[in-house]
């Protein structure tokens, strides 16, 4: 936890750069004016006042319905029919500095601003978003709901579903199958701190680490509650089976990820094992989605299981396992977080690069061109900037660039993350992008000196 005292030595150490940054300016280029006749060290801090500094969501794939909010810029023939997609990535038209949680599904994305105000975009002819109209959305739209007043402070998207949740940890579940198109409202008996979920159906943590499974059928439905050994932190789902870590770093899987049980159960989804092979690992972060999964360990390890019909393992077959495998080709202390689709898979790098594989057929996995499937993770090269966070759909991938990526809401309540040292690294950040940029234009400078001094 980040004390008063260290707010304020942070603040100071902020100003100081800042300083130096402004000192630097009006120091080596006061007389100097660019070709738009601008002072360099005023477009700079304009650019930062403004929010132009270059932090941004970058998307592509399945735009069919416009949910990426961003104009496709190709066309793909499927034995579905042809479909608008997004290949290579473009921005998104959303400020990410604005927002404090993302989610993409299928068809429709939803995000929450810091205002507490939640925002979709995307297919709600089956109120898989939940507005009060059956159409679609090619721009954000807001998203409220009668007798919720509480601020939003995360979402998450499936397939068929949208889940959001409220500051006080009300959660509203808004899918496919809810009664005559209205909301399913819980209100559990212990506080909600985080969720996340699958394809079909949303999961959450209350603040005692229980983990509450919804149903994928019936959103009316009350939640399972299922208590480990230990709390957990972070949580996901496939079609059949949910994947957790605990405090101490254990993974733990149920279902299909559960050896010991048998399939057929009704419910085996809630039946979990600690994954034996996986002891001695401390995990930091999971992802998972329909039929797969990925996890990230403290040391920056990558281990995948599930389903791999189109190399969503990345461990360069496309054998299934319902064991977690390495992928070897990534080497240690290089994975910071992941991202699972429907199909596909996204790995966050500590250097700010993503990796991806499996399917390619609309763009998912942020490549240059649309391609067969990839079976070992592959570097994209078409992003600028730093990569800092992933999302991943059903054929549909985010990423966020030049920004800290957002608070874990999970991590934040059990491992003490505190929202306002998320805040200092990200002004830290923009100090750092001040610098390269500054970097840059004295190179410009110099370069500009020597053709006058030459001419």
């Amino acid at each position: 936890m980040i004390h008063k005292l260290q707010r304020v030595q942070y603040s100071m150490n902020i100003q100081y750069d800042m300083q130096i940054i402004r000192k630097s300016f009006k120091g080596r280029y006061k007389n100097h004016q660019k070709v738009t006749s601008k002072n360099e060290i005023e477009w700079l801090f304009e650019l930062l006042a403004q929010n132009k500094i270059p932090m941004s969501l970058y998307a592509s794939g399945f735009n069919h319905e416009g949910q990426l909010l961003a104009a496709s810029n190709k066309k793909v023939a499927t034995e579905d029919g042809i479909f608008q997609c997004i290949s290579p990535p473009l921005k998104m038209n959303i400020d990410p500095r604005s927002i404090v949680s993302f989610s993409i599904g299928f068809s429709h994305c939803a995000y929450v601003t810091k205002a507490g105000r939640a925002y979709a975009a995307g297919d709600d002819e089956e109120f898989q978003i939940g507005t009060l109209y059956r159409k679609k959305y090619d721009q954000a739209t807001e998203v409220k709901f009668p007798g919720v007043y509480d601020k939003f402070v995360s979402v998450q998207c499936g397939m068929i579903y949208t889940m959001y949740m409220t500051e006080k940890g009300t959660l509203i579940y808004c899918h496919q199958n809810s009664d005559d198109k209205k909301p399913a409202i819980h209100r559990l008996e212990t506080k909600v701190v985080y969720i996340s979920g699958g394809s079909d159906r949303a999961v959450a943590i209350d603040e005692n680490g229980d983990i509450f499974i919804f149903s994928a059928d019936n959103p009316n439905v009350s939640p399972t509650r299922v208590h480990l050994n230990e709390a957990v932190f972070d949580v996901y789902c496939g079609d059949d089976f949910v994947v957790a870590i605990s405090l101490s770093g254990k993974l733990y899987a149920s279902g299909s990820l559960n050896p010991l049980i048998k399939q057929s159960s009704k419910d085996a989804i809630t039946k979990f094992i600690e994954i034996s092979s996986m002891r001695g690992n401390k995990f930091a972060r999971v992802s998972a989605n329909c039929a797969h999964c990925v996890a990230i360990t403290e040391d920056g390890r990558v281990f995948t299981a599930g389903s791999n019909d189109s190399g969503q393992l990345g461990i360069g077959v496309c054998d299934e396992s319902i064991e977690f495998i390495q992928i070897v080709s990534i080497e240690p202390n290089r994975a910071l977080s992941a991202a699972a689709g429907i199909d596909h898979s996204l790995i966050v790098t500590t250097e700010g690069k993503l990796l991806s594989c499996g399917h390619n057929d609309v763009g998912q996995l942020m490549l240059d061109t649309i391609s067969d499937d990839v079976f070992r993770p592959k570097q994209t090269n078409n992003i600028s900037g730093k990569v800092t966070q992933a999302w991943a759909g059903t054929g549909t991938s985010v990423v966020l660039t030049d920004m800290e990526s957002l608070i874990h809401r999970g991590r934040q309540y059990f491992l003490g993350d505190d929202p306002h040292e998320d805040e200092v690294r990200n002004l830290r950040y923009e100090i750092e992008t001040l610098k390269e940029t500054i970097r840059q234009l004295q190179e410009e400078n110099e370069n500009l000196k020597k053709q006058l001094a030459n001419k």
